[in-house]
């Protein structure tokens, strides 16, 4: 009797390894196919949710990265003729960016990183919801656009973040829609590129989460939902992903 309840305790453990094994996976394809339809979500929401599941930051960083890294080439591919060139975030954002981020993963056991990652949700989630402070963060970017490349760099090493105040920035720099995505892609890469980077040199080297199949599924979700992303219209589902930002932002400081 001993015998078979110790076996279907090794079969339930078994079943839970498999499903947590499955963990990156879900999240990296489930959020690649909204960063289709939405421009942005697999930093943004890849990062509270496995925080939320216990990861640390860098093994956060480690799944997501990889991945982001391969959707932004791939929108690059796209719009190339429409990326321009990005010199402050090399001067300004980047040295930013590094700093941040070998602060956070040094000091780790100081930072509460789900509060940092929920508190830059909501600051994203109050610029999409008030036009008002929008054009007011319009209005800081082209009197201080310097210092405002500067602190998107802080925000995203802290807390990998900045997608949003580099959503509202490159909105702010180009109109068109295709040249917008593009230029977004392009400084993703350039902030994907610069943290694995830093990660390696810090000797936070993950081998088994720089897995080239957490790549390949982002790359294949990513490619097979655009079709189904250029039928939607975004602005009539703004509001819900704003909410869903909130959401989690709400979670992670809860």
């Amino acid at each position: 009797m001993r015998l078979g309840l110790i076996d279907k305790g090794w079969v339930i453990t078994d079943m839970l390894a498999s499903i947590e094994s499955l963990t990156p996976y879900l999240v990296v394809g489930l959020f690649s196919v909204v960063q289709s339809v939405f421009g942005v979500g697999l930093l943004l929401f890849g990062t509270p949710t496995l925080l939320l599941l216990n990861y640390s930051y860098v093994e956060a960083l480690w799944i997501l990265l990889p991945a982001s890294l391969t959707i932004s080439l791939t929108q690059i591919l796209y719009g190339v003729q429409q990326i321009h060139n990005q010199w402050r975030v090399y001067l300004l954002t980047l040295p930013a960016l590094v700093a941040g981020l070998v602060l956070v993963v040094i000091r780790s056991e100081q930072f509460d990183m789900s509060k940092i990652v929920g508190s830059a949700l909501i600051l994203i989630c109050l610029i999409r919801f008030s036009s008002r402070l929008r054009n007011h963060l319009t209005s800081i970017i082209r009197m201080h656009i310097n210092s405002y490349y500067v602190g998107m760099g802080v925000v995203h090493g802290l807390s990998n973040m900045g997608g949003g105040l580099l959503s509202v920035l490159i909105s702010s720099l180009y109109r068109d829609k295709e040249e917008v995505t593009a230029n977004i892609a392009h400084v993703y890469a350039i902030f994907a590129i610069s943290q694995i980077a830093v990660l390696f040199f810090l000797g936070f080297s993950n081998r088994e989460s720089l897995s080239f199949s957490y790549c390949g599924l982002a790359l294949f979700l990513f490619l097979i939902s655009r079709p189904i992303a250029r039928s939607i219209d975004n602005k009539k589902f703004e509001l819900l992903f704003t909410v869903i930002i909130a959401l989690f932002g709400i979670l992670s400081l809860a």
